[in-house]
């Protein structure tokens, strides 16, 4: 039985998210390859069921009916919209007829048998694993497991408020002001198969990791480059080193956010190069979910406007920003040579210790010499400095290669050479945790390179 459990706890939020995506792209009457439908639909899918949790009794027979009422609501809609029959004009799948009989064909099922194999590995190490302990253990299932014991959501709140109160109901933990996204994640395949699994509450981590694999490669699938870099742009993604050990080691945020930054970001590059209501859209659905599932939503979300801008703005609007940022740069250089050590107090966010940090070595070793990234360092560097320096790409090719780069290679030094969080790249620790939020999103900038869409002046918008 817990088989069939299992199935429906995976399977019917993942439905809910697909109808979804399809029923809002019913509107836009706009294609999307069905791999994108899958992968955004996954986290959408698991988003939403944290969100009916939230409101509804901590029931399966509720939440499961909830969920099925949506599901056959969402259908029903898309169904009317479609006039009786579920349209293809709002999604497109793979045929094969692009690929011709021979190694080019044989490529893509080679890699995607590699790929299955691997998968089927990593479902297995979750299933007979217990949780891994740190953040896994110590942060987000405790309040999983809590709300499942007591079978209903109570509050976590600080230490001093914990002390100084008499209520019962109130709980405490040191990261107890993070939204409860991924603990909802685990509390509904709890609550699914009836009995608290330290191993299968996790197994949405593997799902997670097929998501993004698949929403990737349908973005790259919209990419004018050959399919043999489509896949390897997937392959590239899957086997790192560290991607792999967040889904072995199931348990912790970061993989959540990777995905759900990586679709709004990749999302919002498409729109860029070629205005989409559809792309538009899956980049609001999917910052929402950025935002519900760490504290640091805020600062990626953020991001997302700099990015804009770079090609959205006219020429007036652009040359404001440039000398905006040189004020930026001037001022963390002030802040680097006379101001510092400050301390900076942002809400919601935290304190941060305002110092430069020379963390350059440590920094180094970690990208380009530790197994964790494999050579993603090394493809990195070369991928950014011909970009820079090639005069065979457009400007706007250019400008969506190395802005969003620019953009979160910043985020990173900000984070590690700016503030008391340098002793993370010190130590080799959460450099890792923060950059694999951010790697996809590089890596699909760099396949931007081989685009032949920004050879067709006509299809894209016009570069002010």
């Amino acid at each position: 039985m817990t088989i069939i459990e299992l199935f429906f706890a995976i399977s019917l939020p993942w439905l809910q998210g697909i109808l979804i995506i399809c029923l809002f792209c019913s509107f836009t009457t706009e294609k999307l390859p069905v791999t994108i439908v899958i992968g955004y639909g996954y986290l959408l899918g698991m988003v939403i069921v944290t969100l009916i949790i939230r409101v509804l009794p901590l029931s399966p027979v509720i939440i499961s009916t909830a969920l099925i009422i949506f599901c056959i609501s969402s259908f029903a809609l898309l169904w009317l919209r479609s006039r009786g029959t579920l349209s293809t004009s709002t999604i497109t799948s793979s045929h094969l007829s692009q690929y011709k009989m021979s190694l080019s064909l044989m490529f893509p099922i080679v890699v995607f048998t590699i790929i299955s194999i691997h998968v089927y590995l990593l479902a297995c190490n979750i299933i007979v694993k217990p949780m891994f302990a740190w953040d896994a253990w110590a942060t987000w299932s405790v309040k999983a497991r809590t709300w499942f014991e007591l079978g209903q959501i109570v509050t976590f709140v600080d230490k001093t408020t914990w002390l100084n109160n008499l209520d019962s109901s109130l709980h405490t933990l040191d990261a107890w002001h993070y939204p409860d996204t991924v603990p909802l994640i685990q509390t509904w395949l709890a609550l699914m198969i009836n009995r608290w699994d330290d191993s299968l509450v996790n197994l949405p981590w593997l799902f997670c990791f097929i998501a993004l694999g698949t929403g990737f490669y349908g973005q790259l699938k919209l990419l004018d480059i050959p399919p043999v870099l489509k896949i390897t742009g997937l392959y590239l993604i899957v086997s790192l080193p560290l991607i792999n050990t967040h889904v072995a080691l199931a348990g912790y945020a970061d993989i959540w956010l990777s995905t759900a930054y990586t679709f709004t970001m990749l999302s919002l590059i498409q729109y860029l190069i070629i205005p989409s209501r559809a792309q538009l859209g899956l980049t609001l659905i999917s910052a929402c979910c950025v935002l519900l599932i760490k504290v640091e939503g805020i600062v990626l979300v953020a991001t997302l406007l700099p990015v804009w801008l770079s090609v959205n703005a006219s020429s007036s609007l652009q040359k404001k920003m440039l000398i905006i940022s040189c004020v930026i740069v001037a001022a963390i250089i002030t802040v680097i040579t006379v101001l510092s050590p400050m301390e900076l107090n942002l809400p919601y966010l935290g304190k941060f210790q305002i110092a430069y940090h020379p963390v350059w070595t440590a920094v180094m070793i970690n990208y380009l010499e530790l197994p964790s990234w494999h050579l993603l360092g090394y493809l990195t560097i070369t991928g950014l400095l011909y970009s820079s320096f090639s005069s065979s790409l457009s400007v706007q090719q250019r400008k969506l290669i190395l802005i969003p780069s620019a953009v979160l290679l910043g985020y990173l030094f900000v984070l590690f050479f700016l503030t008391q969080n340098y002793s993370w790249a010190q130590q080799y620790s959460s450099i890792n945790r923060i950059t694999l939020q951010l790697f996809p999103v590089i890596v699909f900038c760099l396949f931007l390179i081989f685009d032949k869409r920004f050879q067709n002046r006509h299809m894209l918008r016009q570069v002010t």
